[in-house]
């Protein structure tokens, strides 16, 4: 990754960590002081005896008048004022405060760390709507046989996926001109990211957002970091190949995958019917599990690990403010109900290879209904879509 993208990457790490990891965040509250006592000056009744007998001349009658002046509010025949009572403290309110602050510091946090991911390709956007292309590659490092473009809109709460088959052909100067080849065959770094962006850009219309391409190694990592992953495996899963170090055992029926059987899963292709599209189907449906079972707010002290993972390992032109937008995007929107779909089109034999052909006007209402981050539509005629 570019130098320039991640210069700051573990100074936000830091604060993310902080936010989230420090329990004795405390939030400062200042008490009035207790009111005082009230103004009022009681004074104490006279005690001078009273006269009874007959009243002399121009002499003051020392008896209390029977109500004194409302006026005379410092009378000293003035009922005693009550004192106020001290207020009790409310230490559940004080204590929901707390957490009220708390939770506005890590909101606030997260917008200054967020930042979504946009690609430079001018229009007008759909609010708080991006894509993002996420690849897998071989044991190699070198093919991208796992494509996925995912799209997050955060404004109506909606995660979409969609699939592009490894085998997709497209106009290219390598001898079997598949999508898969493009990372490698450019070199397989950030500026290879570019050129495979620039492929998928002909095939759906517009430029995804960002891009994320990770080895077997990694994806092993981040499914133990974040726990595993309860899936139900559709058939038995057994294949030995030692020339690609591959040796796949998993039963069908509902598994808890650590990385290691989650990576034999997506790999596994030999015993379907249809072999790589349905390969690509469980693909999907696993990647959709992983999300919905990761995607809790418990798991939020788990992504300062997984974005070092990433940093250290993931060939990325995603920054750490947009992986941290995109974390908290996914939150929004809840996963009860991700969309999961494969770019249309169909196989074809060419010359004795197998291909797939991407058909036009079915990826352009495709992408329109579902993937297209920007208000102006897709247009089929478009499409740079290859047939033979």
């Amino acid at each position: 990754m570019k130098k320039d993208k991640n210069e700051n990457i573990d100074e936000l790490l830091a604060e993310v960590k902080y936010y989230i990891n420090e329990p004795n965040v405390k939030a400062h509250t200042t008490r009035a002081a207790a009111p005082g006592h009230d103004a009022r000056v009681q004074t104490v009744p006279r005690t001078d005896p009273v006269r009874t007998g007959p009243r002399e001349a121009g002499a003051r009658s020392l008896a209390p008048p029977a109500e004194p002046p409302a006026a005379y509010y410092g009378s000293p025949y003035a009922e005693p004022a009550e004192q106020p009572k001290r207020r009790r403290r409310h230490r559940f309110l004080r204590f929901l405060f707390a957490l009220f602050i708390i939770a506005a510091v890590l909101a606030g946090a997260f917008l200054l760390l967020c930042e979504q991911p946009k690609a430079n390709s001018g229009g007008s956007r759909k609010p708080l709507y991006s894509t993002v292309l996420i690849c897998g590659t071989d044991e190699s490092g070198m093919r991208t046989d796992t494509m996925m473009l995912a799209s997050v809109d955060a404004f109506s709460g909606r995660i979409s996926l969609m699939s592009l088959p490894r085998d997709t052909l497209v106009y290219a100067e390598w001898n079997a001109p598949k999508l898969n080849v493009a990372y490698g065959w450019y070199g397989h770094d950030e500026d290879a990211l570019d050129n495979l962006l620039d492929y998928v850009e002909e095939l759906i219309g517009f430029r995804p957002d960002g891009c994320a391409v990770t080895t077997l190694d990694v994806f092993v990592e981040a499914v133990d970091l974040m726990g595993g992953v309860d899936f139900d495996v559709p058939v038995d899963m057994h294949y030995i190949d030692p020339t690609q170090d591959l040796y796949i055992d998993i039963a069908a029926g509902m598994q808890h995958l650590d990385g290691e059987k989650a990576v034999q899963l997506c790999r596994f292709r030999s015993g379907y019917a249809s072999a790589d599209l349905m390969r690509i189907s469980v693909q999907r449906d696993f990647i959709s599990a992983a999300v919905k079972q990761w995607a809790k707010p418990e798991n939020v002290v788990k992504i300062p690990d997984l974005i070092e993972l990433a940093k250290n390992n993931i060939t990325t032109d995603l920054s750490a403010r947009n992986i941290m937008w995109l974390a908290a995007a996914l939150l929004r929107c809840g996963t009860s109900d991700i969309g999961t779909d494969t770019l249309p089109g169909y196989t074809q034999t060419i010359s004795g290879t197998s291909y797939y052909i991407a058909d036009a006007q079915g990826i352009a209402d495709l992408v329109n209904e579902k993937f297209n981050p920007y208000k102006k539509d897709v247009k089929a005629e478009k499409l740079v879509v290859r047939t033979g």
